[in-house]
């Protein structure tokens, strides 16, 4: 796995303009994700993407989250994504702008263009796609002429590969723990396309 973890490493971070943007957050190797939860940016701004990196065994889940609690950040939007991937048995967290940023009025338009999304769309090929905010969902309606996009998983398909596309536009930090666990098993239990 460690050649196939080089190469994607060595892929992606070609494509990184910012060492400190977050493309992902999962444990351990990403190809071991068979769902993605999608979000704006990342709120919190942690060290080089390069230091939770390893061609050998992918994203240091611990080290993120050891790294992330010890700013004493509230856990706004953390705790349901992580409750939900618990729920679909592990998922990659990623964002549209892969730019941290307080403040998702602080992102530009290039922070838009730029995205590193369709580069692990395309390559982790995704079973189920969770979006949540607004914006996120305006993307993915707008690269999968899905409309209405909302809790109810609907089927879609972008860059030739399809998949079950659903979101939330509100705050997903109102989404309790327990019922964002069991929206996640009911995601992780849609049949395949």
């Amino acid at each position: 796995m460690s050649s196939v973890l080089q190469t994607f490493g060595e892929r992606l971070f070609e494509k990184m303009n910012d060492p400190f943007a977050r493309p992902f957050v999962c444990n351990g190797s990403p190809y071991d994700c068979s769902a993605f939860i999608v979000g704006i940016n990342a709120a919190t701004r942690l060290g080089r993407f390069a230091e939770y990196w390893s061609n050998d065994s992918g994203f240091d889940w611990g080290k993120f989250k050891a790294d992330y609690k010890s700013l004493g950040k509230k856990e706004g939007n953390r705790r349901p994504i992580e409750a939900i991937s618990r729920g679909l048995n592990g998922a990659l967290e990623t964002n549209v702008c892969a730019k941290p940023s307080r403040r998702p009025n602080e992102l530009t338009d290039a922070d838009w263009s730029g995205s590193l999304l369709p580069f692990l769309f395309a390559e982790l090929k995704p079973k189920v796609v969770f979006v949540h905010a607004t914006r996120p969902i305006r993307y993915f309606e707008g690269v999968t002429g899905c409309r209405d996009v909302s809790m109810i998983p609907q089927k879609a398909e972008w860059l030739g590969h399809k998949f079950w596309l659903s979101g939330r536009p509100g705050a997903l930090y109102t989404l309790g723990t327990n019922e964002a666990f069991i929206y996640g098993q009911q995601l992780r239990s849609l049949e395949d396309l």
